[in-house]
């Protein structure tokens, strides 16, 4: 469950975050291949920039809507799959923490953000996750 004052942390750093989307993908993308080497082999033939503009604003609008997940679940369901704990979260995690640097990326904004990543990840699995969201 995230509280308010960690929505409010995730969306607020995710705007400083993704200030650079080049380099926050490039976080995201070489922490990702760090962990899993053979996800490189699921994007063998994509474009790489327009895949990594897809991934960016899906994470926006997630970010954006994290008391309201329900209404974007399809869309996350679309868009790719966010693994609670997994390699993507964890490059999610890197990149985001990377991109903020340590002067912003304080010990609650980590909080914030393995919260959000978790919820995003339970509301691919379960439409109702993001209703149930709503309560903190």
């Amino acid at each position: 469950m995230m509280h308010s004052s960690e929505r409010h942390l995730a969306r607020a750093t995710w705007a400083a975050a993704s200030a650079d989307p080049e380099r926050l993908l490039a976080h995201f993308f070489d922490r990702l291949y760090l962990l899993d080497p053979s996800l490189r082999l699921l994007v063998i033939g994509e474009d790489p920039s327009a895949q990594g503009r897809t991934l960016l604003h899906t994470i926006g609008v997630a970010v954006m809507h994290l008391d309201r997940l329900d209404g974007i679940v399809a869309r996350l369901h679309g868009d790719g799959d966010l693994d609670d704990g997994g390699v993507v979260g964890a490059a999610l995690l890197w990149a985001v923490e990377q991109s903020l640097g340590p002067a912003l990326w304080t010990p609650p904004v980590r909080v914030a953000w393995q919260h959000c990543v978790a919820l995003l990840a339970r509301s691919q699995r379960s439409p109702s996750v993001g209703r149930s969201a709503r309560v903190a």
